[in-house]
């Protein structure tokens, strides 16, 4: 099922009417009513955030910090219980990076293995990958994520240690920003947000979504 999108035109209008009467849903809407919130997704606005609406509310979801929290609480749950997910790979394939980035995976292998890789080395600077985390896949995005990781810390982008690789992993991991949802992919998005623990922000700080009632549209269009 394709989602409803608004265009920029109207999309722009929404956003000037309505953006500065939102509130970050930790200040509207108390967890328990979150978690039980029969939440029905309406559109997405610029492929970037999820319109949905909650009995008399809307609600506007910012698609990749949903998604960068779920992520790295799944993450940081199974890595805390020393049971990372991994999918053993039928085809394992050779990475043969830098001696520089091959150092650099020597150093933090513990904390990839946590993320759940299964890395072990195979000659000079080359390493097998035996296993990638479950919850991504088998696709390329392990492998750019692998890759990635390795290269913002070789670079000094990211800090050595495993809460900087797990909050940078839950980033480049997640739906992006200007990714294109189905109606269901969103409703399962905003479901799984409401299982976090905690649902209000991205490991980052930023809302991952905003609240506007009735009441509020009321007050914007001088109607009380």
């Amino acid at each position: 099922m394709q989602s409803p999108l608004l265009d920029r035109s109207g999309a722009d209008t929404l956003s000037q009417t309505l953006v500065q009467g939102l509130v970050p849903g930790a200040e509207g809407l108390p967890l328990g009513t979150f978690r039980e919130g029969r939440f029905e997704p309406v559109a997405q606005l610029y492929f970037t955030y999820i319109l949905a609406r909650l009995e008399n509310q809307f609600f506007l979801f910012d698609q990749h910090a949903a998604a960068e929290r779920v992520l790295y609480e799944v993450l940081s749950e199974k890595a805390s219980r020393g049971t990372p997910s991994k999918q053993s790979l039928l085809l394992p394939w050779v990475w043969e990076p830098s001696p520089e980035a091959s150092a650099v995976v020597q150093a933090q292998r513990l904390d990839f293995e946590n993320l759940g890789y299964s890395l072990e080395p195979f000659g000079r600077n080359a390493w097998r990958v035996l296993a990638v985390p479950a919850v991504l896949g088998e696709g390329n995005k392990v492998r750019s994520l692998l890759e990635g990781l390795v290269e913002d810390l070789l670079s000094g982008r990211i800090p050595q240690g495993w809460e900087s690789i797990l909050t940078r992993a839950a980033c480049r991991g997640s739906v992006k920003a200007g990714d294109p949802l189905t109606l269901p992919e969103m409703g399962h998005l905003i479901k799984e947000l409401q299982g976090v623990e905690k649902p209000w922000t991205c490991p980052h700080g930023r809302p991952s979504f905003l609240g506007l009632s009735d009441m509020d549209l009321a007050k914007r269009f001088r109607r009380i």
